[in-house]
């Protein structure tokens, strides 16, 4: 046999185990390499060992030169992953994400993206699903498939946990917390959400008879459930409340103020923005510039 073929012969063989075991062991891309190798007899061997123990090294990384790792990253690394390990790694506004008109790089955005706050990236994805790359559909579908679930998952052990020790303060604001992602993503979704909101309004009820001081994000939520409710004489008294436990707070008078316009109450509306401007309360620039303008427009 031709020296030469022979040579060929053992550098497909080896280029094969050597590509084999770095999908195995390193989870890249065994199929460039190939390629790489198959079309640089010896030095695309010796090329790819370099990368690689730079790759080990962590002073380089495999897939600068081998764009296809980049872009098919698997599902695991893409998905929405736990609470705390959210990337803001991506500059770039996701609504542009679709205007890149080449493919690697539409792709590359939107895998940068993907594991972002769901309630920001929700619409993104469901946009993401009429994408015309069959791989950024496959991927968005799987992403909110994986959010639905892990959303129900933890609705269900936190009402489990509630259930066995409804008195216990942390179980009722668990819960809560876990009632109100369930309902964020139901009104995402566009879906019905006056059941779950009259079972946490019941929620509501129990932390608030056994905690004398609930944070200021549990009177918001509650007042705003019971608006959304129609139970105006409930969100009054939680807005008089909240008024009571946090004087010094903009955000219980704001509350009253919500709840006033919402009820058709002006005379109440008209109290509560002279007791802000008495009570000389330190406001945030948004909160000011609502108050200034309810007064240019209603005290004047």
């Amino acid at each position: 046999m031709n020296i030469y073929i022979l040579a060929l012969l053992i550098n497909f063989l080896i280029a094969a185990i050597y590509s084999v075991f770095i999908k195995i062991f390193a989870k890249y891309n065994f199929l460039p390499r190939i390629i790489i190798i198959s079309a640089l007899p010896f030095f695309g061997l010796i090329m790819m060992f370099t990368v690689d123990i730079l790759a080990k090294n962590k002073s380089y990384d495999p897939s600068e030169l081998i764009a296809e790792d980049e872009i098919n990253p698997t599902f695991s690394e893409v998905v929405i992953s736990d609470e705390n390990n959210i990337n803001f790694n991506d500059v770039l506004s996701i609504d542009l994400i679709f205007e890149i008109k080449d493919s690697i790089q539409r792709r590359k955005r939107f895998f940068n993206c993907i594991n972002q706050d769901y309630t920001t990236i929700l619409p993104f994805l469901n946009k993401a699903l009429l994408d015309e790359d069959p791989e950024i559909v496959h991927y968005s579908s799987a992403a909110i498939t994986d959010i639905m679930r892990k959303t129900n998952e933890n609705f269900c052990k936190r009402k489990n946990e509630f259930q066995k020790k409804q008195n216990d303060i942390k179980n009722c604001k668990l819960l809560i917390d876990a009632y109100l992602d369930l309902i964020e993503w139901e009104e995402l979704n566009n879906t019905a959400t006056f059941e779950n909101r009259k079972s946490l309004f019941k929620v509501f009820n129990t932390l608030f008879s056994i905690d004398n001081l609930p944070e200021e994000k549990y009177f918001i939520n509650k007042i705003k459930n019971e608006l959304i409710l129609m139970e105006l004489y409930s969100a009054y008294a939680s807005c008089k409340s909240f008024i009571s436990k946090y004087p010094r707070s903009e955000n219980s008078y704001l509350a009253l103020l919500e709840f006033c316009y919402l009820s058709n109450n002006p005379n109440i509306f008209i109290d509560t923005l002279q007791a802000i401007s008495e009570k000389d309360l330190l406001l945030t620039d948004k909160a000011a510039g609502m108050v200034n303008f309810w007064n240019r427009n209603i005290l004047t």
